[in-house]
């Protein structure tokens, strides 16, 4: 795939297509950190820049034109997708538009042709930086592609470089930090995991539904009821593909989930209480593995971090973490929120959990598979 760094872009119109979901309200520096060097880089080449994206939380791109104005010292014009056909006829080199938030348009999430044609239609260069949006069959993603040239932009092509060399096992040994809840959700990615992995932790409310499949009580913790015996057989074939598979041995424990809630340290998950995060000889244990990685792939918090009394789990960790030297893949959108949010050092951050676990398993998302085919 071709890189904008090595195309000549003067005074050529450029759409980027970007990942503008969950940045913030207002945007945080370091989420614009990932989307502004792809439009850094084509001004700097002299292009007229369009840049398009979505975020279904958010009801306007207003706040984010301005943010991305000051940052880039130039206006940023906010237009609506019926008024592009006329602007693409007046952009000129260094000029930049943010299309209003896509997610409000019909035309955009249900893959119309029409709508495509009028948002970008005017465009000579096509660019892709939105990894994560690559598994949406979005009208910006998969039908803009034809008859144009095609890019990758520095976020998508870093991405990319930061999954293959998890497949490859070029850096080993990798390992891999589970955590968070819904293990329904990323239970079919978990074998692949074990695979890669030559250590596994697991912690966060995916910990209790392993530790009550080997008949540990839980107390009060959220488990995924029906899928323990799925929990277990996962725990054996670990072991069969000599992955070191390690759970809390300790936890913060509180009587409910709230924000007042008290934070207890526990080596037991009494009746009636709550397991929220982990404790502190689990850190202890987890911070020894991470100390001999190679590379580590991160998805999911330790804890309940969005009650203040047990976030110290998830920030320990990522604070120890990121000072190794091995490169770090955050993986999933409230994972990459809290280390933005823990002021995490820099490590590659993957807001896309359903793109990147498809690449890991050895799929392409739609949109990624169309531009490959394009180019």
């Amino acid at each position: 795939m071709q890189r904008i760094e090595t195309l000549s872009v003067s005074n050529q119109k450029v759409f980027v297509r970007a990942d503008l979901s969950g940045l913030g309200d207002p945007p945080s520096g370091k989420a614009l950190s990932r989307i502004l060097p792809v439009v850094e880089i084509l001004l700097g080449k002299q292009a007229g820049v369009v840049i398009a994206g979505h975020d279904s939380n958010q009801n306007t791109f207003a706040p984010l034109a301005d943010a991305i104005g000051k940052s880039l010292g130039r206006p940023v014009h906010l237009v609506e997708p019926g008024d592009m056909k006329q602007r693409w006829s007046t952009l000129k080199a260094g000029q930049v538009i943010l299309l209003e938030n896509l997610s409000k348009y019909d035309g955009e999430t249900k893959g119309e042709n029409a709508f495509a044609e009028q948002i970008g239609g005017g465009a000579d260069l096509y660019v892709s930086d939105c990894f994560a949006a690559l598994a949406l069959p979005y009208a910006s993603i998969t039908k803009l592609t034809k008859n144009k040239t095609i890019a990758a932009g520095p976020g998508l092509h870093s991405i990319l470089l930061s999954l293959q060399e998890i497949n490859s096992q070029k850096n080993k040994p990798l390992v891999s930090f589970l955590g968070g809840n819904d293990f329904a959700k990323k239970v079919d990615f978990m074998p692949r995991m074990l695979r890669l992995s030559q250590t596994a932790l697991i912690a966060g409310s995916i910990a209790y539904t392993f530790l009550k499949s080997r008949l540990v009580p839980v107390g009060n913790s959220i488990v995924d009821n029906g899928l323990e015996v799925t929990a277990f057989q996962l725990q054996e074939k670990a072991e069969l593909e000599q992955t070191q598979f390690i759970l809390p041995v300790d936890h913060m424990i509180g009587e409910r989930f709230s924000r007042d809630a008290k934070a207890k340290a526990s080596r037991d998950l009494p009746d009636r209480w709550m397991g929220l995060d982990i404790g502190p000889k689990t850190i202890a244990s987890f911070e020894k593995a991470l100390k001999g990685a190679g590379s580590i792939l991160w998805y999911g918090t330790a804890g309940a971090v969005e009650l203040p009394a047990f976030q110290a789990g998830t920030k320990s960790l990522m604070k120890f973490a990121s000072k190794l030297k091995a490169p770090i893949t955050f993986l999933g959108e409230d994972t990459v929120r809290v280390a933005d949010e823990f002021a995490v050092a820099a490590a590659t951050m993957i807001a896309g959990s359903e793109s990147a676990i498809q690449v890991l398993l050895g799929k392409n998302p739609p949109g990624l598979a169309l531009l490959q085919k394009e180019i």
